[in-house]
């Protein structure tokens, strides 16, 4: 499988079903979604659940709560897929995001990881503010270590074996688990 879609959930039932409904619209239709409902106790489950048994492609796994890095590692560990792609429980991703992220990826297969910029909305869907163009480039990569995060996590795109490389997420990073795993991919 080349493509697998990796999602943790704690506790976000307003935002999880619109979460899974923008993969569910993806243009690129060959994937598996491993959701992680990392013990969620406000509904979540109920929805996770009902979500799963419309899609085939969804793989849940309920777990005791184990924190952000011990979900994404465990999800990481069932992804079939090459390619992991992120996801968070209260975004939403454009119809033609895998799509146009695969092609690039077709295009620079020495990468480790791909992301797109991110929009952020307020919960009435008003615009609050659109990232910065990502790094492209070492020095680009060293300037943005200094002010800008250097990718949306979850937007990004994550080759498993490069994962596995250099040994997923850390469960010292609790809050900056993307950041440290960008660090050393980049290495």
């Amino acid at each position: 499988m080349r493509l697998s879609v990796l999602m943790s959930v704690y506790n976000d039932a307003p935002f999880v079903e619109r979460a899974v409904a923008s993969i569910g619209r993806q243009t690129w239709r060959d994937f598996e979604f491993v959701i992680i409902n990392d013990g969620s106790t406000d509904g979540s489950t109920d929805i996770l659940r009902r979500l799963a048994a419309a899609d085939p492609r969804i793989i849940l796994v309920e777990q005791e709560n184990r924190g952000l890095v011990a979900s994404l590692n465990r999800g990481f560990a069932i992804a079939q897929g090459d390619l992991v792609a992120r996801m968070d429980s209260d975004d939403e991703s454009l119809p033609h995001r895998f799509e146009r992220q695969l092609a690039f990826w077709d295009r620079h297969r020495d990468h480790g990881v791909v992301g797109t910029q991110m929009v952020n909305i307020d919960d009435r869907g008003e615009l609050l503010r659109m990232t910065n163009r990502y790094p492209r480039n070492f020095d680009d990569f060293l300037l943005a270590m200094e002010s800008d995060p250097l990718m949306s996590h979850p937007s990004a795109i994550i080759a498993k074996d490069a994962f596995v490389k250099v040994g997923g997420y850390r469960p010292v990073y609790r809050h900056c688990e993307d950041y440290d795993l960008w660090l050393r991919l980049s290495a």
